[in-house]
């Protein structure tokens, strides 16, 4: 075998690699720094293991949530110290809990972001937090499988393509398996951060913990161990308080660094792939009033539970999170990537190509001046729409 599946549809997710009998599959970079799969053809044998596992080519069913809850962790610290209202931290909290693993993303000293396993309540502060880039589950898929197949209670946190790509490795579906997902607008790569950082003159070999967002916003710290606690080494200018000038949030948050599977990603859809879906209510009591609800400035989870076990977990939850019914429909309607996949319009494509040659400083520039102009001509034609 030659090729698994068509770059243009690869997610990255590794488990193609995880499970092959014969260890023939490394990983080419490709542009912007996302990861392709190669396979040594002189020993490879054919198996097809590759295929089976693998996210782009297999379908599978999805579920439409029939309830979904805004949610806000009870515990002070630990909804000060998580994101999105700390939906993620008490699922794993209950998880371990309860005699169970998670497994999900951290950040990790070198600034390494990959998912860990995690059986202990200390260690669930490593998976704290939103991690604006793509994570490799690579390592973790043999501890996983033993897991699983050991009859314990496993809680795997990912994008929905992980997820997926997890689901596909039990055909069974255990009871005792919950896969959430994350609401996921598209994955920059991991060298595409790690250029960023070396431009800003960070050595990530001196990061001992990242956080992508903070108090202050949206921004990418960058902090060293110093005793119990941590020193800055580097911090971005937080989107909330001047705007988005950070070349690295620009190009995220337009859409412009992503996989090329991320513009027609599958699972970008109101049906969903895991047992809950989780991620941050936009749009809460825009339309249908939320006077119930208490102060959430630090933010407020979605909760979608699509399965009966997926609902069983968010009902157990419900001890350690203050728990509000809302319409689905209002989840949906506040966040675009439960409608489709992010667009990929041509100023998306000018900043690939640009980037390649006028480096991703003036691609992004040019690219987004398209972008602006475009979107002013419309309001010119059309402004009974706007």
């Amino acid at each position: 075998m030659e090729k698994i599946c068509d770059y243009k549809d690869c997610t990255g997710c590794g488990v193609c690699a995880a499970v092959c009998p014969k260890h023939c599959i490394s990983f080419i970079i490709g542009d912007l720094g996302h990861v392709y799969p190669k396979i040594d053809v002189n020993k490879c044998i054919d198996c097809k293991r590759c295929e089976r596992e693998c996210v782009a080519i297999n379908d599978q069913p999805k579920i439409r949530p029939k309830i979904a809850y805004a949610g806000i962790i009870k515990n002070e610290y630990d909804y000060k110290t998580t994101t999105s209202g700390g939906a993620a931290q008490a699922i794993s909290q209950y998880c371990i809990q309860n005699g169970g693993v998670v497994y999900g993303c951290a950040s990790l000293p070198g600034g390494v972001i990959e998912h860990i396993r995690v059986e202990d309540l200390q260690s669930l502060e490593l998976l704290k937090g939103s991690k604006y880039v793509q994570s490799t589950i690579l390592k973790i898929v043999p501890q996983l499988v033993a897991d699983v197949r050991s009859g314990r209670k496993v809680v795997f946190i990912g994008t929905p393509c992980q997820c997926a790509a997890v689901k596909l490795l039990f055909k069974e579906n255990p009871d005792f398996l919950i896969v959430v997902e994350l609401i996921c607008h598209g994955v920059p790569s991991k060298r595409f951060l790690y250029d960023y950082l070396n431009r800003q003159g960070v050595n990530t070999n001196d990061i001992d913990r990242m956080w992508f967002r903070t108090e202050k916003g949206f921004q990418i710290l960058c902090a060293k161990k110093a005793g119990d606690s941590y020193s800055p080494i580097y911090e971005s200018i937080p989107l909330w308080s001047r705007g988005c000038h950070d070349l690295y949030y620009n190009t995220f948050f337009y859409g412009y660094s992503y996989r090329p599977s991320c513009y027609h990603c599958k699972f970008a859809r109101p049906e969903r792939i895991g047992d809950i879906t989780i991620g941050d209510f936009w749009g809460l009591g825009r339309d249908i009033p939320a006077d119930d609800i208490p102060d959430h400035s630090g933010g407020i989870s979605v909760i979608l539970p699509c399965t009966d076990k997926g609902l069983a977990m968010v009902n157990a939850v419900g001890a350690l999170m203050d728990l509000y019914e809302r319409p689905v429909e209002e989840a949906i309607a506040g966040n675009h990537q439960l409608q489709h996949p992010t667009v990929r319009g041509l100023d998306v494509y000018l900043f690939y190509h640009l980037s390649k040659v006028a480096g991703l400083q003036l691609a992004f520039d040019i690219s987004f001046f398209l972008r602006r102009l475009g979107g002013r001509i419309k309001r010119i034609l059309h402004p009974e729409r706007h």
